[in-house]
Formats: structure tokens, C-alpha cells, sequence
């Protein structure tokens, strides 16, 4: 009786693992997904990303005051219309 109801409890044990195996994946997916839809979309047709150069001189400018010295791994960017990109 006794092996017979250890049985049914091991059965049962393998069931709730399948089961949270399967919520997990779930969830797992759910998340990808939502983070999918943060992903960028692009810029409007009439703006374009440019190196900021203000910026880079700005934070090297305070380096060599302080005695830091920087090394720009990704160089910072600020977004403008195309136009203004193009005269500069």
C-alpha cells in the first residue's frame, strides 16, 4: 500500500515538474518578447546621429584640468536634422 501510494506521489512530482518547466519557459518567452518591442525603431527620415564632438572636448577639457585621462571607448552622439548635418 504503502509503495503503491509513493508511486502516485513520484508521478505527481514529475507532473509539477513538467509544469514549472513550462511556466518558466513561458515566462522566459514573455519577456523576450516584451523586451522586443523596446528595441529602436530608427530615426525619423529628416534627422541623422552625429559624433558630439561639444561633449568630447568638453570632458577632455575637465580631464587635463584634473589629471584624468579619458579614453573613448564609443564615442558620444546627439541626433540633428538631417540639413544641419549636412552643413556642418
Amino acid at each position: 500500500m504503502q509503495s503503491g501510494s509513493l508511486r502516485r506521489l513520484n508521478f505527481v512530482f514529475i507532473k509539477e515538474s513538467a509544469m514549472k518547466k513550462v511556466i518558466s519557459l513561458f515566462a522566459a518567452g514573455a519577456v523576450l518578447a516584451l523586451l522586443g518591442g523596446c528595441a529602436n525603431i530608427g530615426l525619423a527620415p529628416d534627422r541623422v546621429e552625429v559624433v558630439d564632438y561639444q561633449k568630447m572636448d568638453l570632458v577632455n577639457d575637465y580631464a587635463k584640468r584634473t589629471g584624468m585621462t579619458v579614453i573613448w571607448v564609443r564615442q558620444p552622439t546627439r541626433t540633428v536634422d538631417r540639413v544641419a548635418a549636412a552643413g556642418s
